[in-house]
């Protein structure tokens, strides 16, 4: 339930952002509708009279929609964002333009 809550939440932030930032409306569209889709899957996950195998169909299509995701928050920061350096992970790290710039990390996903 709570994984789902925070899908459906993630959801509601990129409306609003879309909003803020009509440049990301088209990747903050595409984001809201994967993270309803995931938060849907992970709420049904839930229903314990659900057939195991119909569970583990769900949470593969959360976990191909919630990459996809990843794919285009990261796009989404390169918007503010440019590279600068390697972490001691092998990660880029960025340095955000808004306000005030700070340093963040993207993990890489692997599946």
């Amino acid at each position: 339930m709570v994984w789902s809550e925070c899908r459906k939440m993630a959801s509601a932030f990129f409306t609003e952002i879309a909003v803020k930032y009509p440049q990301l409306a088209g990747e903050c569209a595409q984001l809201t509708v994967l993270y309803t889709t995931i938060s849907h899957a992970l709420f049904t996950v839930g229903d314990k009279t659900m057939a195991p195998q119909k569970k583990v169909i769900l949470l593969e299509t959360a976990l191909r929609k919630e990459l996809e995701a990843v794919e285009l928050i990261k796009a989404i920061l390169n918007f503010w964002a440019e590279p600068t350096t390697q972490n001691e992970f092998g990660n880029g790290t960025m340095t955000l333009r808004i306000m005030v710039p700070c340093r963040i990390w993207v993990p890489s996903v692997s599946y």
